[in-house]
């Protein structure tokens, strides 16, 4: 049985400007977003180069969790991706905040997860957390 990529990391941010990251912020460390991510049954797409997904925000709990369906992704590699629940969640730690994502589907029966997975790992633990821990993030181009 495959498992589904999750990862976590510890962050010396509020909850809140961690929330303002996964939603409206997404620029400043993944990618170019076409729209900010808002509220619930909003649709996004984020885009690198020519390549894309395209995301509807299935749950919102202010400062907590947000969870993201992709509904398209282009080119075949980004596709893999449809269908899948990408779910952030924010915890508080008595120093930090730990963000967490669960993204369901991505697993090792895809022949994206290794390439996928290793760019997720950057994106949480690098450009994710240095943006909101010094203000500067790593986003894609």
């Amino acid at each position: 049985m495959n498992k589904d990529y999750s990862q976590q990391v510890h962050i010396k941010s509020s909850a809140s400007s961690a929330f303002k990251a996964l939603s409206s912020e997404i620029p400043n460390w993944w990618g170019r977003v076409d729209q900010s991510a808002q509220g619930l049954g909003d649709i996004f797409t984020i885009t690198f180069g020519n390549a894309f997904w395209t995301f509807k925000i299935v749950e919102y709990r202010l400062n907590h969790l947000i969870a993201w369906e992709c509904m398209d992704g282009q080119p075949e590699l980004n596709n893999e991706w449809k269908g899948h629940l990408l779910k952030w969640t924010i915890k508080e730690d008595a120093q930090a905040i730990v963000v967490g994502l669960d993204q369901k589907g991505l697993n090792a029966s895809l022949p994206c997860y290794a390439i996928c997975s290793k760019a997720w790992d950057r994106f949480i633990l690098g450009s994710l957390k240095d943006y909101l821990e010094t203000g500067k993030g790593s986003p894609g181009s």
